[in-house]
């Protein structure tokens, strides 16, 4: 009798999941269900014939999943949702919450019944997502020196340089591959030749110069943020306070090089600056950011005027429209509170906001994973995002955060 590697398996499920994330969410969908009945199944061949069964050892361990705290903390991301939507007043925004929600209800399970993730898997995803994100890149690239007039004026006037799907999701993923390309490289990885080095080195810094001709606020944001944690970083552990002082001085000099040598970012600085002044001038009714610091104001609101409970998980669209029509009426769409935590704090108040905090931090102190340099970083990077976007409010998000949370929790907190 053969039986079907579940690992390699399962590598696969992740390395589509990932490339789902950058192109369809319908293929994320696929990718999500693929990974649930590789935890569920397992498949064998006997005498040349193909078997299915359970794996009764992986159901074992999904169901005893309160002895893996870190797996179990994160059913409270689904249970927020459902336990705080009385009253009722837009069931279809309710369902959509709890449908969006549901990955942190199934997948912990699913992991949990998967074969732990090893060390070679999570370098090999890192590895992946680098060879990912520079073959998107050149064809984005190549669309932008072929229409170079034509974008950096759309970029002046609030556009973006196109991408596969959303710019802002794209832009988040960019930058966790050159975080991840970066880490390889320092642990000294490679695939079949020590040569690969300089490839993950040139990859790294092409990524990172890419990142900037990009220009998504989102992304730039979040890899300064890693940039930065990973000077402290590299002076806490290595006490080499002349080259922290460097990574920190080279913070400064790129976007200030970038600012004078790559269009695309002048162009998205002179618009966010330009976005922002008509925010305090009270024009801001057609702009982007100005939309974002009104959803600022009105989460902020509404968390002040309902401090306990929120407004309900499931009313606060209808909540937030009602403030948009009182205090920004002028303003083309209404934008759902622009930070994770306000917008929980809106829709749950205090007390779901501490449920959600706990959630949100338990993994990161559980068995001091934060001394894991991709965790820490990626906590850094996580927490920022959660700060300028309702960055798990929709299915790409929660399946960006949970995955890879998940495969990290797996590597870290999971026998085998």
């Amino acid at each position: 009798m053969l039986k079907i590697d579940k690992s390699k398996v399962a590598f696969f499920f992740y390395c589509l999941t990932i490339t789902s994330m950058v192109f369809s969410p319908f293929l994320l969908s696929i990718s999500m269900i693929g990974l649930i009945a590789t935890g569920i199944f397992e498949v064998h061949t006997k005498n040349n014939i193909l078997k299915v069964g359970i794996d009764h050892k992986g159901m074992k361990r999904s169901f005893r999943i309160m002895q893996y705290p870190s797996f179990a903390v994160l059913l409270l991301f689904f249970g927020l949702v459902l336990f705080w939507c009385w009253p009722v007043e837009d069931a279809n925004f309710l369902l959509e919450r709890l449908r969006i929600k549901l990955p942190f209800l199934l997948l912990p399970l699913t992991f949990l019944a998967l074969p732990r993730v090893t060390e070679r898997q999570l370098d090999l995803l890192l590895y992946f997502m680098l060879l990912l994100f520079v073959l998107t890149s050149f064809g984005i690239i190549a669309y932008y020196l072929q229409h170079f007039q034509e974008l950096n004026l759309l970029i002046k006037q609030g556009h973006h340089i196109p991408t596969p799907r959303n710019h802002i999701r794209y832009s988040l993923l960019l930058a966790l591959a050159i975080v991840g390309g970066y880490l390889l490289w320092e642990k000294g990885f490679y695939l079949r030749s020590k040569s690969e080095r300089r490839w993950i080195l040139g990859a790294t810094v092409f990524l990172f110069f890419f990142i900037h001709l990009l220009s998504v606020k989102s992304g730039l944001l979040v890899l300064y943020s890693a940039g930065i944690a990973l000077g402290f970083r590299y002076v806490w552990v290595n006490k080499q306070w002349l080259i922290g002082l460097s990574v920190f001085g080279l913070i400064v000099l790129v976007p200030y090089l970038s600012y004078h040598l790559i269009p695309s970012f002048k162009n998205k600085m002179h618009y966010t600056i330009h976005d922002l002044l008509m925010f305090q001038e009270g024009k801001g009714g057609q702009y982007s950011d100005s939309g974002r610091l009104a959803s600022l104001a009105v989460g902020a609101s509404l968390a002040t005027a309902h401090p306990w409970t929120g407004v309900g998980v499931g009313n606060l669209r209808l909540r937030v429209q009602e403030q948009y029509e009182l205090k920004y009426p002028d303003y083309v769409e209404p934008f759902m509170p622009q930070n994770q935590f306000l917008y929980v704090a809106a829709g749950t108040g205090v007390f779901g906001l501490g449920v959600f905090s706990f959630a949100f931090c338990f993994p990161f102190f559980y068995q001091r994973n934060y001394l894991h340099p991709l965790f820490l970083l990626f906590y850094v990077m996580t927490f920022v995002a959660f700060m300028i976007e309702h960055a798990i409010e929709n299915a790409v998000g929660v399946a960006h955060f949970l995955f890879f949370l998940l495969v990290m929790v797996s590597h870290l907190n999971r026998e085998s």
